[in-house]
């Protein structure tokens, strides 16, 4: 990504202007002739958002904007002795 910057300015469009997940935007970008340059996997996309390596894209513009997926539990509350 690094020296493809035309590649990086492509997914920055389709993210964040056009407002689709890097999993679109990945799949949109395929044909294209800087894709088939330097290609690049979906986790790989995903990494670089989270490390901050784009300079117009980050959590924020993915679909699940940096949630976790963690399993909400609930306190059970102390027992009542009859």
């Amino acid at each position: 990504m690094a020296s493809n910057h035309s590649l990086e300015r492509l997914l920055e469009v389709e993210i964040v202007d056009n407002k689709r997940s890097p999993f679109s935007a990945l799949q949109i970008i395929k044909d294209t002739a800087y894709y088939k340059e330097t290609p690049i996997c979906l986790r790989t996309l995903y990494n670089y958002i989270n490390m901050g390596l784009f300079l117009n894209i980050s959590k924020k513009d993915c679909p699940r904007k940096g949630k976790s997926s963690r399993r909400k539990y609930k306190k059970v509350g102390e027992k009542s002795e009859i």
